[in-house]
């Protein structure tokens, strides 16, 4: 299992469009390595685009209620995205917004 998780992590470094979707497997999977994860996709985040973030955004509001995800978790990719968003010059109104629908 420990070689999946190098295997899939070295993957997404390479292809950081596939964190997003690789992303909730990990944290799920690999609860004890959600440190390495968060701070892999901080490395890689800029390299994603904007609108796979944003619903990425909006699918880590429900980890919270989930016992899978580890709250600490859930709150570094948040604050990677934000901080990505923002750098970007996405407004908190459109993190806001993305609640019901995504910007055009």
């Amino acid at each position: 299992m420990q070689n999946n998780y190098i295997e899939t992590l070295e993957l997404v470094r390479s292809r950081p469009s596939e964190f997003v979707t690789q992303l909730d497997s990990l944290l799920r999977d690999f609860p004890e390595k959600d440190s390495i994860t968060c701070r892999v996709f901080k490395e890689v985040i800029d390299e994603i685009d904007i609108l796979p973030l944003l619903k990425l955004w909006k699918s880590t509001k429900t980890w919270f209620d989930d016992d899978c995800f580890n709250n600490a978790a859930a709150l570094k990719i948040q604050d990677s995205i934000k901080a990505s968003l923002v750098e970007r010059g996405i407004k908190m109104s459109v993190l806001n917004e993305s609640e019901g629908s995504t910007p055009e």
